[in-house]
């Protein structure tokens, strides 16, 4: 069983079931190539994740220190996934949340 310690925001992602089985991932989505999105005010945390993620074959992984950093780099780079803290300066995870939901085109 998962825990969450993020809330996840769908940005271009295809309907594909999003797992914490590192085996499942590697034979289904993950198999092929992700790019995800990290947000977090503490760079240690973005590390940490970032090592997580590279276990998995095909995922490169963008970073933002909070949400207003993360929502110029959607505005340049296509992302599938975004992997958000909830309590950041400048743009919390949730005000990144509602902006992403609100452009279509990323939601």
């Amino acid at each position: 069983m998962c825990n969450p310690l993020y809330f996840v925001l769908r940005a271009r992602m295809p309907a594909k079931r999003i797992c914490c089985d590192k085996q499942a991932c590697t034979a289904g989505y993950m198999g092929n190539s992700a790019r995800i999105l990290v947000v977090d005010d503490s760079k240690v945390m973005r590390g940490i994740i970032r090592k997580m993620l590279a276990a998995f074959p095909g995922v490169s992984v963008l970073e933002a220190r909070d949400g207003k950093d993360a929502w110029e780099l959607l505005q340049v780079e296509p992302v599938d996934l975004i992997l958000s803290d909830w309590n950041m300066p400048r743009m919390k995870g949730i005000d990144l949340l509602r902006q992403v939901r609100s452009h279509a085109d990323m939601s």
